[in-house]
């Protein structure tokens, strides 16, 4: 799902210096990743598998929460296993949920996707089986940049969520082998089913023992997710992050989840003589950057910093010493199994723990997780009614996520946020970028044409103690359908080789570098094909209206070779001609004066002998499009 390299800060060796009393031992560090098996534990620090891992102290007792969280029944045999030689060679997927409770930010599913080789897992959360296709596209094409590789197969079982035309047409356009178990038998996908009963199982043990509530169950399984990557596998006598990147992992920043946090409070968010740091949780990692995130009791919201101080040896949520019952592990057990549909469990060696489990933990991830129907259409249906949950009155004036500190996921989520009148801006200064490129026109709803839906994203950009709030209206384009909506969405970027030649070039001759981004690039493309679109939440329209595309605005399957077939227009127009090794890159001669352009989708590099060739250039590019000299020219795609 996200791989996260925090460096270690400061605050590791000196402000936490008051909490470090006994804290390099097996106890603390076992928690610190998330109930990670002993053996393993002792293999990191004897093979040094990762860095800020040290000599350590005493040992480790009988873990009760483990016991509660992991308890499952003898592992069946996988005889669907496979040798690969790479990463993204394979990928088993799966999809679990509905769980009985909503997440925080109203998620109900859970997408795992295990890359064969590295064994390394990737999850993403989300509300319902629909937004998978778009999901699923996003995940892969993000690890194939990473790794500057494409996935060849990719295994999941028969649900209707694979099998249909959006990811067959998709699988087909990446040239990707689409694998299916077998009917009859979902242990076929035993890889992928083993991921998600291990990161329930550790997610469960979090829970546990942390005493969070139940509503935090993804940010447990994101833990968990991220636990997983940079421990080892019983399989591999490295890491999986260590087998995905090439990078030895570093432990120093890992906290146990559930701890107490003190984080810092800005100072435009409090006087002057108020305390700079605030009291909270710790309840994981951030997925868009290096931060942790907190959890506030008192504001009942959570949010994301790097400036955070950990006590390892406290837990935060729980005002006193929890006593070592299993009311809160049958609590949690409700999430995640319906033991009316399960089989009972296996004898086990230990009667006593039995007794207290007994019926509710199967090594079945489906029984585990939801009452969906299965395959085969064959389901015990209970009698007992259906409960109508919802979430704690804590929660009821807002939800966690809505907060100023916190990214809201969707339009209702910003509506609700204490920072709601900034994020209305942002969405008010899109839409009036829309109408300035004529990117749409209101039209009546055709007949027998198919009306695309659109989403808010939204994004927090911040300049030192200074937040800018961003708001980007994208089309929902897993609808489009290949060969009637678009016929061609390949849009080459410029080779990171070709990157390197380019500033090797400027150094060898001393060229003149200057790096530019274009504002709002996509919204200049053409659109050629006839597309609708609803209007965006917030923006209703008349009855009946709804907008007609124009241009080629983001989140649709060709708005990325639109763009290009645009830029490359311009360019030409200006006199620079392609190069057949990498078409993105574009050149110019004139006698001994040279001017090189590279090009990554918004962003460009332009390298030239003369500083008035680059003038003459964009202002040719001006006169089209939008552009700007970046500020920090020593950063150019987020590489320095």
């Amino acid at each position: 799902m996200f791989i996260v390299n925090l460096t270690p800060r400061k605050s590791e060796s000196e402000d936490e210096a008051c909490f470090q009393t006994n804290a390099n031992t097996y106890e603390i560090w076992y928690r610190r990743l998330g109930h990670v098996n002993f053996e393993y534990l002792k293999a990191m620090l004897s093979k040094q598998m990762v860095r800020g891992l040290e000599k350590l102290e005493g040992k480790i007792e009988i873990c009760d929460s483990c016991i509660k969280g992991k308890m499952t029944r003898r592992p069946y045999e996988n005889s669907y296993s496979e040798t690969t030689k790479d990463p993204l060679e394979l990928l088993h997927i799966d999809l679990c949920g509905p769980m009985k409770i909503t997440s925080l930010g109203g998620k109900k599913y859970i997408l795992t996707v295990v890359d064969q080789f590295t064994k390394i897992y990737f999850v993403e959360f989300i509300k319902t089986k629909d937004e998978l296709p778009g999901v699923l596209q996003k995940l892969i094409n993000k690890r194939e940049n990473e790794l500057n590789s494409t996935v060849k197969r990719i295994r999941s079982d028969n649900g209707s969520e694979f099998i249909n035309d959006i990811m067959k047409q998709y699988f087909e356009h990446k040239g990707i082998k689409h694998e299916r178990t077998v009917c009859y038998l979902p242990r076929s996908n035993g890889t992928a089913e083993r991921a998600n009963r291990t990161l329930l199982d550790k997610a469960r043990t979090l829970l546990i023992d942390s005493a969070l509530p139940l509503d935090f169950w993804a940010e447990a399984v994101s833990t968990a997710e991220y636990m997983h990557n940079i421990t080892p596998t019983k399989s591999k006598d490295t890491t999986p992050m260590e087998l995905w990147n090439g990078k030895k992992p570093s432990v120093r920043h890992v906290k146990p989840f559930g701890c107490v946090a003190f984080y810092k409070v800005f100072n435009n968010k409090r006087h002057k003589l108020q305390p700079k740091s605030k009291k909270g949780v710790f309840v994981g990692y951030s997925r868009n950057r290096k931060a942790y995130r907190i959890y506030d009791i008192e504001e009942r919201q959570i949010h994301e910093t790097s400036d955070v101080v950990c006590d390892k040896t406290k837990n935060g949520y729980a005002q006193k010493e929890l006593p070592k019952n299993t009311e809160n592990y049958t609590q949690i057990e409700y999430i995640w199994s319906n033991p009316e549909n399960q089989q009972p469990d296996e004898p086990t060696n230990q009667p006593v723990i039995q007794e207290r489990i007994d019926g509710t933990v199967s090594t079945e991830i489906n029984d585990d997780l939801t009452t969906d129907d299965e395959e085969d259409g064959n389901q015990n249906i209970s009698n007992r009614p259906v409960r109508n949950r919802r979430l704690p009155s804590r929660y009821e004036d807002y939800e966690v996520y809505a907060v100023s500190d916190a990214t809201p996921e969707t339009y209702e989520d910003a509506a609700v946020s204490q920072e709601k009148d900034k994020w209305k801006d942002a969405m008010d200064k899109e839409i009036n970028s829309f109408e300035m490129h004529n990117v749409w026109e209101e039209v009546e709803r055709p007949q027998n044409k198919k009306v695309i839906k659109s989403r808010w994203v939204h994004k927090i950009k911040e300049l030192d103690d200074e937040k800018l709030y961003k708001a980007r209206l994208v089309a929902v384009g897993c609808g489009e359908r290949q060969g009637i909506d678009f016929e061609e969405s390949f849009s080459p970027v410029m080779k990171w080789d070709s990157l390197r030649i380019l500033l090797k070039i400027a150094a060898m001759k001393k060229s003149v570098v200057k790096f530019f981004d274009v504002k709002t690039a996509y919204l200049n493309g053409i659109l050629n094909e006839e597309l609708y679109m609803e209007p965006p939440k917030g923006y209703e329209l008349r009855s009946n209206k709804v907008f007609k595309i124009n241009k080629s605005i983001y989140g649709l399957s060709q708005s990325g070779r639109c763009w290009y077939n645009k830029f490359s227009e311009i360019l030409a127009q200006a006199g620079l001609k392609k190069l057949k090794s990498d078409p993105s890159v574009y050149t110019k001669r004139a006698g001994k004066e040279f001017i090189h352009i590279g090009i990554y989708v918004d962003d460009f590099v332009i390298i030239s002998s003369l500083a008035e060739m680059i003038n003459q250039v964009i202002g040719s590019v001006k006169k089209e499009i939008e552009v700007k000299e970046t500020t920090e020219s020593n950063i150019f795609l987020g590489v320095e």
